[in-house]
């Protein structure tokens, strides 16, 4: 497959209309072409490279692996045939993005964590626990979260050493330090997702255009009319930075200062895995949290049934207006090449021997795949577990979100009304 490397002049300028709005010059280029697809068995090793929407200056990406100790095999380990030690990751954060993949990415981290009864932040309210834009709270007679394992509701001061955090919050990370594990045993990680498809997804998910007066069904053609009259700052774009907790006046603020705080993320960041290569992506995982491939088995989550492709000019406007969080995406995505080629010579045998388990798996687990529609959001593939699966599968499914029950339940429970409803 021939690959081209796209140069992209970057410029920004400075708008004072209700805020910064940060412009973009793009080669035209960039809208002729998609992402790579993801790596094939057979491909060479050029295929180790990632296209970028934008160039960006190359930042290094560093980080140690701490926990109980386990040694790797052959089928294991990605740099070695000679069995390895390691150190399992079992307490991380892992900052949920919207419309990401985050969902499948979050399913798959509260099962690692549900089978070696681990503690989780979960938010008071709700199945799942998230707490969206809300900060953690909690004082001497109060709290917003759950209590850890073992730990009786209300006993306050005793809210500490949780395990994993994975749900929507508003970033915090002194309050983080306060409550997880110590900081050298604790891990973040992120997904992000090319940011037009991302806005999309959001904007069709979460039905914003409705309130835009716009039907679903002819959004190809109406959604660049709607974004060209809306005001700097509007339309929800760069929802990522604002997920990784990153302020407006940073995000619509001056080049600098973003490449400055998209660098700090780097140096946070354990790993930043990418959307658009999500098994790659989970290769990288398990070989740096010292997992197996049982661990990164998944099935997607919250899928929409269909898609609406976007011109090129609908594209650029979109990308435009998403400037920040496109340098967040290309950032991210010249670090996960890299690392892809510092994996070692068996990624690509390991990327096969995990996609057959994965469609072994499937077929193993998935009764049925049926569209299912939640009152205020467009429709969705709800995947629903086989007749006698075994327990991993029922985790692994996760249909209506029955083991983040079984979580809560652990935990603390739900308020009698909610609980009346699930049961």
């Amino acid at each position: 497959m021939k690959r081209q490397w796209l140069t992209v002049l970057l410029s920004f300028s400075v708008a004072s209309f209700l805020g910064i709005q940060v412009m973009w010059r793009f080669n035209p280029d960039l809208l002729n072409e998609s992402l790579p697809p993801p790596i094939k068995q057979n491909q060479t090793d050029r295929m180790l490279r990632g296209k970028l929407l934008v160039s960006q200056t190359e930042s290094t990406l560093s980080g140690t692996i701490q926990g109980a100790p386990r040694l790797m095999n052959r089928s294991d380990s990605s740099q070695t045939s000679d069995p390895i030690t390691c150190n399992v990751v079992s307490n991380f954060v892992f900052l949920k993005t919207h419309k990401t993949g985050s969902s499948t990415l979050r399913s798959l981290t509260c099962r690692y964590g549900y089978f070696r009864n681990l503690s989780f932040v979960l938010g008071v309210g709700g199945i799942i626990g998230h707490l969206n834009q809300v900060s953690i709270k909690f004082g001497k007679n109060s709290s917003n979260i759950l209590p850890p394992i073992g730990v009786p509701r209300g006993h306050y001061a005793n809210y500490k050493n949780y395990n994993i955090s994975n749900i929507h919050l508003s970033y915090n990370e002194g309050t983080l330090k306060r409550i997880m594990y110590p900081a050298a045993d604790l891990k973040y990680f992120t997904i992000i997702r090319e940011p037009s498809q991302q806005w999309l997804s959001y904007f069709t998910y979460f039905k914003k255009y409705k309130r835009a007066g716009l039907k679903y069904d002819n959004l190809s053609e109406t959604i660049l009319p709607y974004i060209k009259q809306l005001r700097p700052g509007k339309g929800s774009f760069n929802r990522q930075l604002h997920d990784l907790g990153i302020k407006s006046t940073i995000i619509y603020g001056s080049p600098r200062d973003l490449n400055e705080t998209i660098q700090r993320l780097d140096e946070k960041m354990a790993l930043v895995l990418i959307t658009e290569y999500f098994d790659e992506s989970l290769l990288l995982m398990k070989q740096m949290f010292c997992w197996n491939f049982t661990d990164i088995l998944y099935v997607k989550k919250r899928q929409q049934p269909s898609k609406i492709v976007l011109d090129k000019a609908t594209r650029k406007e979109i990308l435009s207006r998403s400037a920040p969080d496109v340098a967040l995406y290309n950032h991210f995505l010249r670090i996960f090449w890299r690392k892809v080629e510092e994996y070692g010579p068996t990624f690509q045998e390991d990327l096969k021997t995990f996609r057959n388990l994965l469609n072994e798996t499937w077929d193993k687990c998935i009764g049925k795949a049926v569209a299912e529609k939640s009152p205020d959001r467009y429709f969705y593939i709800e995947n629903f577990l086989a007749a006698n699966s075994s327990t991993f599968c029922w985790a692994l499914v996760n249909s209506k979100f029955a083991m983040d029950v079984e979580i809560v339940r652990r935990q603390g429970r739900l308020s009698d009304k909610r609980w009346k409803k699930l049961e």
